[in-house]
């Protein structure tokens, strides 16, 4: 998913506009307590280096006590992206959610975050996967099976924040 993502992120960040763009999402400074452009000492948790990737780029496992649940759902995991280390991606992950509990995600992002696009993911194993588009700030939603390509997606939900820092 990491891989996935990077190649994403910088996909998005070369392309035109190819999808619907909602505007109001770029307001966005932070996502569920993560201040993006903040700096990795600013946190409260316990961060652990996981993937360092060239350009600056560099992947923490984020641990905090206070941080457990999300939208009604048990936190399995949470990854954090930094670039020259300004934080610019998260990720939570969750145990794979059952279609209703998909449903009711989504229906809390829509209320926050307004209409969303469906991803047609090329990635092996993405069983349904959303997103809510801005110039600079998007947020993802995927629901992977057991034939991801990352073992580590496998049977997880995926909710994903990316600001690009300029």
């Amino acid at each position: 998913m990491k891989l996935y993502i990077f190649i994403m992120l910088l996909l998005g960040a070369s392309s035109g506009s190819w999808a619907q763009q909602n505007a109001g999402i770029d307001q966005l400074t932070s996502f569920h307590t993560f201040e993006f452009g903040s700096t990795p000492g600013s946190l409260p948790g316990k961060l652990t280096l996981d993937l360092t990737i060239s350009y600056g780029f560099n992947y923490y496992k984020y641990d905090h006590k206070d941080l457990r649940v999300l939208y009604g759902n048990k936190i399995f995991d949470i990854n954090l992206g930094y670039r020259d280390d300004l934080l610019e991606y998260v990720d939570f992950y969750f145990q794979r959610l059952n279609q209703a509990e998909f449903d009711n995600m989504r229906v809390d992002l829509v209320k926050q975050y307004g209409d969303f696009i469906v991803i047609d993911a090329a990635e092996p194993g993405v069983e349904e996967a959303v997103s809510w588009e801005g110039s600079v700030v998007t947020i993802s939603l995927y629901r992977f099976g057991n034939e991801a390509i990352d073992l580590l997606d496998r049977n997880k939900t995926v909710l994903a924040a990316t600001k690009h820092i300029q």
